[in-house]
């Protein structure tokens, strides 16, 4: 058996015993596999993959990530974090933020 139908067949498995919004951690820190929720327009049970800031341990830095279940919407985020532009952006936000956390004034203390 191949490595790709062994997936399939871990991945079909995982569709059919997990509950709605189940999460499965994978080998690459930051991915998981969803089972997402049946609905009106969705009849029966999709997966998706989360991918998810982790720490040095493995661990969640947020408690949701970027939800993905098709290669168009893949390839489009793709596009997005390889863009200079987004990460320039994003920079001078976090300078900006920085700024401002700089500028709280200190809590005044009444020494007693």
């Amino acid at each position: 058996m191949s490595k790709l139908s062994t997936m399939k067949e871990a991945l079909r498995e995982f569709r059919e015993v997990a509950e709605q919004w189940e999460k499965q951690s994978t080998s690459i820190p930051g991915l998981r596999l969803v089972r997402m929720p049946q609905g009106k327009k969705q009849p029966f049970a999709k997966l998706s993959v989360e991918m998810i800031p982790v720490d040095d341990e493995g661990n969640p830095r947020k408690r949701k990530g970027l939800f993905i279940t098709n290669l168009e919407d893949f390839e489009f985020y793709a596009e997005l974090f390889a863009n200079p532009k987004v990460r320039d952006l994003l920079e001078t936000i976090i300078e900006l933020n920085l700024e401002l956390e700089g500028s709280k004034e200190e809590e005044s203390v009444l020494e007693l």
